[in-house]
């Protein structure tokens, strides 16, 4: 637990590939576990996927309305217009874009038009929408980055592992106040109702414990101490701590009444450099005001009986005790974790160790004090400071059940670190989760319902169309429907345009593609009768104008290539009439 609020990307090893969170149970738990390159990787196919899916199913939706919309009997333009939309928009936004051009063009000419057409729009932006949360909802799947820490340093600190005096001064010790000091930092940026954290609170799962949580106190060494309170101090339900606050030579702007801090003596008067006037200045009431605390645990086992579920608010010592008698002819798993739990917990620092390393620094009022002058304070900023030490044991609680799942941080404290010793603390060991910004965690539970009921809808609209035409030829049911949704497609509906014309010999005239003879061209525009009209021309007719066109282009070459081809004629005429009238003898 060195460093609380470092980045969890460089600090601890985590588990890829399938786990159970059991804090969703079985199977909403189920997770899997990958590193950022390639959950992007699987998001990406996700993403794809649930497009795919999401065409299909508008195929699906698409068969079915025109199929109950089809009718063989003569109906105006809209009807045929929407069919044709209806059998062949790939997606709901083409279809959507189509829908919205047909409720424009036939506003008011087509009969009842808005009660054939706007029911249909309706459905499709309904799909649209309900796709697009789909989609949304889909990404959260992979909506947390909590990983399972995978360590092999995986222990509890034992300082009875190595007595050794010099190693305890000068490693182990001091990684322990390392600790606090770090636990006080996670508290102040992470436990404040008016910190975000969003960057330093990245670490644990929980970003801190609620104000009803277990607090345990306890030292890291044993602490023996001959303090024994007077009869107004004493309790035997609680530990007792005293704190004594001294100012020293610190001063305070303003009257202070905080019972603990309290200064309303006035001191002096002092004169900044470059202000006008002087200001009264107060020295703390008491030279050392004192602050006593009590200390309540309590623990709680829910697998039991409500009417023993929890010991009684009592000292630490005692609650320890009275919590291994509630288990106490229980079974030995629940021991176990017991145990595990009661040795991560206990080298926890108490109220008097947070003090004791933090020195001033565990005191909020800190941030307002300067150049030996403490500025105003609340009237409760004894109940602030010591709300901070509670939290900074919390961060610390959660801090120690990290670096137990982890190991230390500083290799040279493995000598100290107690290995699990059976089943139920290795399972312990290996149940801690982080947050971490190096892999994604997706559910399992969700990306196989995905991936199930998309596979599902893919393959029920590949099937459909087939089985459907199936059924109904072999039955009679619904055969003009069937022949128009096949007559309906892009290409056969092309094939209806030339045939009318009488141009190719055209076969599979139900497939998906109708094909010609080899060899045969078909019908083009007409493009020159009417540019804003434009109609397909019989091919044969095609041929017939090309060459009226080619003749018109050259009149004058023409004309003259005929006057010369008549002179041509008559002076062979002249010569075979002089030839036979004048024979040579």
């Amino acid at each position: 637990m060195a460093d609380l609020i470092a980045d969890s990307e460089s600090l601890y090893t985590v588990r890829t590939g399938v786990w159970t969170d059991w804090s969703h149970g079985s199977v909403f738990g189920a997770t899997l576990t990958l590193r950022r390159d390639d959950a992007n990787l699987l998001i990406a196919f996700i993403a794809l996927f649930v497009t795919i899916v999401g065409t299909r199913a508008w195929r699906i939706c698409c068969f079915g309305l025109h199929q109950a919309l089809s009718s063989p009997q003569p109906r105006d333009g809209l009807y045929h217009q929407l069919q044709a939309t209806l059998r062949n928009a790939s997606n709901v936004t083409s279809a959507l874009v189509t829908l919205f051009q047909l409720s424009w063009a036939w506003s008011g000419l087509a009969q009842g038009w808005k009660r054939r057409l706007l029911p249909v729009l309706g459905f499709a932006v309904l799909f649209f929408t309900a796709f697009a949360l789909a989609s949304g909802f889909s990404s959260r799947i992979a909506a947390n980055s909590e990983a399972l820490i995978s360590s092999p340093h995986c222990g509890w600190l034992d300082y009875s592992l190595n007595t050794n005096s010099s190693d305890l001064q000068s490693i182990f010790i001091p990684y322990t106040y390392r600790d606090v000091f770090t636990s006080a930092n996670y508290a102040q940026q992470c436990y404040a109702s008016n910190s975000t954290g969003v960057l330093t609170c990245s670490t644990f799962v929980k970003k801190r414990f609620s104000a009803r949580a277990l607090q345990v106190n306890g030292s890291i060494l044993t602490n023996i101490s001959t303090f024994e309170p007077t009869a107004a101090l004493h309790r035997k339900d609680a530990n007792i701590y005293i704190f004594f606050l001294s100012a020293n030579r610190i001063i305070f702007s303003a009257p202070t009444t905080d019972d603990w801090y309290s200064a309303t003596t006035l001191q002096g008067y002092i004169q900044h450099a470059s202000v006008v006037g002087k200001e009264a200045v107060y020295r703390q009431d008491e030279v050392a005001s004192p602050l006593a605390c009590t200390d309540q645990e309590q623990f709680c086992d829910t697998s039991l009986p409500a009417d023993r579920q929890c010991t009684p608010l009592t000292s630490s010592n005692d609650a320890w005790t009275q919590a291994g008698a509630m288990l106490d002819g229980g079974d030995t798993a629940s021991a176990n974790r017991f145990d595990w739990f009661k040795s991560t917990v206990l080298n926890k620092p108490s109220p008097y160790g947070i003090v004791q390393n933090l020195g001033t620094a565990a005191l909020l009022s800190r941030s307002s004090l300067g150049v030996g002058i403490q500025r105003p304070l609340p009237t409760n900023q004894w109940q602030l400071d010591v709300t901070h030490w509670f939290e900074t044991s919390l961060a610390s609680i959660q801090g120690l059940f990290l670096d137990t799942a982890t190991g230390p941080s500083d290799s040279r404290m493995l000598q100290w670190v107690h290995s699990p010793a059976n089943a139920e603390e290795r399972t312990m060991c290996h149940s801690q989760k982080i947050l971490s910004t190096a892999y994604i965690s997706f559910s399992l539970f969700g990306l196989c319902l995905i991936l199930v009921l998309g596979t599902l809808i893919i393959i029920a609209s590949a099937v459909l169309e087939p089985v459907a035409g199936y059924v109904q030829k072999r039955r009679g049911w619904k055969d003009y429907a069937r022949l128009e949704w096949c007559t309906n497609e892009t290409l056969q509906l092309q094939r209806l345009a030339h045939e009318e014309l009488g141009v190719g010999t055209w076969s599979h005239a139900l497939d998906a593609v109708p094909r010609t003879a080899k060899g045969e061209v078909l019908a083009v525009l007409d493009w020159e009768g009417g540019r804003e009209h434009p109609r397909l021309l019989d091919p044969r007719e095609a041929a017939v104008v090309t060459v009226v066109e080619e003749e018109s282009k050259t009149p004058a070459f023409n004309e003259e290539e005929r006057r010369g081809s008549e002179e041509g004629s008559r002076r062979d005429d002249e010569v075979s009439v002089s030839s036979v009238e004048s024979p040579r003898v």
